[in-house]
């Protein structure tokens, strides 16, 4: 939710399964399966005449129904053989930023019933609480992609058709979904026992985490253990992150020692 590819080679963007068309859901009746190609799903980039920064008309009109082609169509491509990035759909730029998620979150909200702002903040839905605790912008943002399923954990990314190993990366001990990320991995767990909030959300179901995480968020009654419980979360995302952009291996006593910078 939010984020979308920006085509480049087409070679990172599964064709059926990644949300890349502007303003435009692809389903079933938009293409043509008997035609398309088999073995895992097509990538973007059959699609795209390589080297000439055009689509081809010849795959998109065999391919897709009118309305689906004309809306890839009016996508530009670049001339020279760049890769696909992740874009934030709701800035002009395709920069995110704070106010647009913020803009975003409350329009989701209003759609599904709504909140109004002169409740008391114990009567506020659990993201409210998170928005108007006083951390940084980012932390908000990290437990709003959590509350959405945005955040890209291996089931994630396996879900959008990105390669990779749905191994916990930390552990190894099982697939990296938020739950094992977030409560059963061996850094959370230490991490948990170490803030002394290893008590918190006792007796609730912890089948799904986000579900998990907004049932306790609702039950804190003080702003300052809603800081507390984000300060462990951003702490086991970033000693995930440590291990799998920087290549680092640490002990379990790395992640205690470093709790103190969970703002960095």
């Amino acid at each position: 939710m939010g984020l979308r590819w920006q085509a480049g080679n087409g070679q990172s963007i599964s064709l059926l399964h990644s949300n890349w068309i502007p303003r435009f859901q692809l389903d079933p009746s938009c293409y043509n399966p008997r035609i398309l190609p088999e073995g895992g799903g097509p990538l973007v980039a059959e699609v795209i005449c390589q080297g000439e920064g055009r689509w081809s008309d010849e795959k998109l009109s065999q391919w897709f129904d009118p309305p689906t082609s004309r809306a890839i169509k009016a996508i530009l491509l670049p001339r020279w053989d760049v890769p696909d990035k992740l874009i934030w759909h709701f800035t002009a730029d395709g920069v995110f930023s704070v106010k647009s998620a913020y803009h975003l979150a409350v329009d989701l909200d209003r759609r599904r019933g709504g909140w109004r702002s002169s409740v008391s903040w114990m009567d506020k839905p659990s993201w409210i609480r998170v928005w108007e605790v006083k951390i940084p912008p980012k932390l908000k943002v990290f437990v709003w992609q959590i509350l959405n399923r945005a955040l890209p954990t291996m089931e994630a990314l396996i879900e959008k058709k990105v390669q990779v190993l749905p191994r916990c990366p930390v552990c190894w001990n099982g697939p990296e979904t938020m739950e094992h990320l977030f409560l059963y991995c061996t850094v959370a767990r230490v991490l948990w026992d170490y803030s002394g909030l290893e008590y918190l959300g006792e007796g609730l179901p912890r089948h799904t985490f986000p579900l998990f995480l907004k049932r306790l968020l609702v039950l804190i009654h003080q702003p300052s253990v809603v800081m507390a419980v984000v300060a462990v979360l951003w702490r086991i995302w970033r000693s995930r992150n440590w291990v799998v952009f920087e290549g680092k291996q640490f002990g379990i006593l790395a992640p205690m020692r470093q709790f103190h910078q969970q703002y960095e």
